[in-house]
């Protein structure tokens, strides 16, 4: 969801660099004509939106332990 509402490639790069992506990575992900359902296991989208990202905006955690 948060992938799209990032609506433009410069956007999506500007918010990957900023949550510590590489500027290649960041690049190469923004600037890809693949999909949010294709792209979430990127490892430029697993390290910006982390778990850790969505627990501090106050969001459930959906991972079971066990």
């Amino acid at each position: 969801m948060v992938w799209k509402q990032w609506k433009r490639g410069t956007t999506r790069y500007r918010e990957l660099r900023k949550r510590g992506v590489a500027a290649q990575e960041a690049a190469k992900t923004a600037g890809s004509s693949d999909g949010p359902w294709h792209l979430a296991k990127t490892p430029a989208l697993s390290l910006a939106l982390s778990n850790a990202y969505f627990v501090s905006l106050g969001l459930p955690e959906l991972t079971v332990h066990g």
